[in-house]
């Protein structure tokens, strides 16, 4: 008799990513509060950045695309640190312009 399998290709694996709301709390030591605070620091640092770049090449770029380059730190800091962070930059970029 002939024994059938089931076909199950591999490339079809799905995977599911998770971006935490709050920082690991089991997390200690003695620079756990700069851990806390860099991601907004470092959010802060790149908007400035990009203002200081701007600031000097505001003739070459119109507003509008100012406006969405402004979008990548808000990007960046989602992707490497969550939620919280990001929101703060993207309210950081709102300040500036």
């Amino acid at each position: 008799m002939k024994q059938t399998t089931s076909f199950r290709p591999k490339w079809r694996v799905l995977t599911s990513h998770v971006i935490p709301l709050f920082p690991d709390p089991n997390t200690s030591g003695p620079d756990n509060k700069l851990n806390l605070f860099l991601p907004y620091l470092i959010a802060s640092i790149m908007v400035f950045g990009l203002t200081l770049i701007f600031w000097h090449s505001q003739y070459i770029f119109t507003p509008v695309n100012i406006a969405l380059l402004y979008l990548l730190p808000v990007l960046v800091t989602a992707v490497r640190w969550g939620l919280w962070p990001s929101v703060y930059a993207a309210a950081d970029r709102s300040d500036v312009l």
